[in-house]
């Protein structure tokens, strides 16, 4: 008898990245799904606010980006 494979979970859409001034003066971004979740985060700090915002861009064309 086959076992059945568990099925893949679908990935949540990036709705919205969050770009954000740490509590060391770095710049970090968050990506947020649509119902709030957070899908993933930059694992470094950045210097540039706009070189952060560069990036989050690069790996999420299509979210809004948001400063705070």
């Amino acid at each position: 008898m086959a076992t059945k494979k568990p099925a893949k979970k679908k990935p949540k859409p990036v709705e919205k990245v969050v770009v954000y001034l740490d509590a060391e003066g770095d710049w970090r971004w968050s990506a947020k799904a649509g119902n709030g979740e957070t899908v993933a985060d930059s694992a470094e700090g950045y210097r540039n606010r706009m070189f952060c915002r560069k990036q989050a861009l690069a790996l999420f064309p299509q979210a809004r980006i948001e400063f705070h």
